[in-house]
């Protein structure tokens, strides 16, 4: 069962405080749930961030997972999304005052 992001930060902040150490799967659990929050921006910026962290072989890894998605969309809807301006510049915008190695 996920936990909500305010609940799961007072449970982090209890179990810092108790020394409760979480698992993997609890801590992706709260990734998720945070991430289900975010604009389409901060979800770009969060995920552009996280790729940068990454070695090659593993990038390389994402980079055919994420053709694989692509390539089970559907090609108008992709074409449709892919070549809007606004949707373009919105996700640039957001990245360009933003220095992921300070992260």
């Amino acid at each position: 069962m996920r936990m909500s992001a305010a609940a799961a930060v007072a449970a982090a902040a209890g179990a810092a405080a108790g020394g409760g150490v979480f698992s993997f799967s609890e801590q992706i659990g709260v990734v998720v749930d945070w991430f289900t929050t975010w604009t389409d921006c901060e979800k770009v910026v969060a995920l552009y961030c996280l790729l940068r962290k990454l070695p090659p072989s593993q990038t390389k890894f994402l980079a055919q997972v994420l053709n694989q998605i692509v390539a089970s969309c559907s090609p108008v809807d992709l074409e449709e999304q892919a070549n809007d301006p606004g949707l373009s510049a919105t996700h640039i915008s957001c990245l360009s005052p933003l220095s992921c190695d300070d992260i």
